[in-house]
């Protein structure tokens, strides 16, 4: 596979990442519009910065080149830029995610007090049974989130280092 060839590969590679990200962030706006379906200044927020991680994930296609080393093809010349897509939404969802909390623990508990609330919080005790659904679930989504992106971190700071290294 020739130089071209493999920059395509990545590129496109790279674009698929930056459909699916706002896509995934896109998810988590819907429950945001819902939860918060009588606050239009709350949705118009969030719907603003939906479109930031949108336009952050643009950027990924444009900041990585690749090239064939040895028949394998390998991304080099990664920008800054390339991991911000990820980065806003990692950052996006972590707001959802505490705004959807904050909204079913304020509104949605039964227990007046912090520590019962708490308890709501990681068990899900004292939610009706929909809101608990949501928060589980939402709780479910922000660590594989969390999770994906400090593997996604300490691979382009590790990776990066490695590659500047070789070029």
């Amino acid at each position: 596979m020739g130089y071209a060839h493999c920059n395509a590969l990545i590129k496109s590679a790279a674009s698929t990442i930056a459909v699916a990200v706002p896509l995934s962030s896109l998810l988590m706006y819907f429950r945001i519009y819902v939860v918060y379906h009588d606050s239009p200044f709350v949705k118009t927020a969030f719907g603003v910065m939906w479109l930031g991680v949108v336009g952050a994930s643009v950027c990924g296609p444009f900041s990585v080149q690749g090239v064939s080393i040895a028949g394998q093809c390998m991304p080099i010349n990664v920008n800054s830029n390339g991991a911000a897509g990820i980065t806003a939404s990692a950052v996006y969802d972590s707001f959802i995610f505490f705004a959807i909390s904050y909204r079913l623990l304020a509104f949605h508990s039964q227990i007046d007090s912090w520590k019962g609330r708490m308890k709501s919080f990681f068990h899900g005790e004292a939610l009706f049974n929909t809101s608990k659904l949501l928060l589980q679930t939402g709780q479910l989504y922000y660590a594989c989130v969390y999770i994906t992106f400090s593997f996604v971190l300490k691979l382009r700071l590790r990776v990066g280092r490695q590659l500047a290294s070789i070029f």
